[in-house]
């Protein structure tokens, strides 16, 4: 069995991650208080926010009714983070071929920041209208299920555990692609 260098351990790991970040939240609001918690995520995969609220255990899910343009800004994004592994594909395929190899992997590298900027950018614009802001905390008020009542509940809001993934693979590829220059700037 042939031996895997570090560098294409590296990149495939980063692949990995990439992918499992498709499949995460991106954004997530958390609130809890007067016996009532409320969770939303937005996923890319699909494209869309789910609430669930639970209620003296009694758990209540519900899709959010989201505009086109908003799942057409989640499928962008999605697109943008699948096609930035192509090139990392490539530098792996074509490693005999350094400079290629280098190039396709800053590629990768600029697509993963380019879809994290679009979304942070994007979401923010839409988080500004009903929030305030893309991260933040404060207080929530929701409609409590089966109910006519509204309660007041702290919550706080940010960027979740898909984009944190797609920044660790942005850290890991740099960390190659420097590994990678140093290399070849040696030979």
């Amino acid at each position: 069995m042939k031996k895997i260098s570090l560098k294409i351990f590296l990149k495939i790991f980063s692949i990995a991650i990439i992918i499992t970040a498709l499949v995460l939240p991106w954004w997530q609001l958390h609130g809890s208080g007067n016996s009532i918690e409320r969770t939303t995520n937005t996923y890319l995969i699909p494209q869309t926010m789910i609430t669930k609220t639970i209620l003296k255990n009694v758990q209540e899910s519900e899709l959010a009714n989201i505009p086109v343009e908003f799942t057409t800004f989640l499928f962008a994004i999605t697109l943008i983070t699948s096609f930035s592994c192509l090139p990392i594909i490539g530098s792996i395929l074509l490693k005999k071929h350094r400079k290629t190899a280098n190039i396709l992997t800053f590629l990768g590298i600029f697509l993963l920041i380019l879809s994290c900027a679009i979304f942070c950018y994007g979401f923010g614009e839409l988080t500004k209208v009903g929030l305030g802001s893309l991260q933040g905390s404060g207080s929530l008020e929701i409609l409590v299920p089966d109910s006519q009542e509204y309660v007041k509940i702290p919550a706080s809001w940010g960027i979740s555990y898909g984009i944190f993934l797609v920044l660790a693979a942005i850290v890991i590829l740099s960390i190659v692609s420097f590994i990678e220059f140093k290399q070849r700037k040696s030979l």
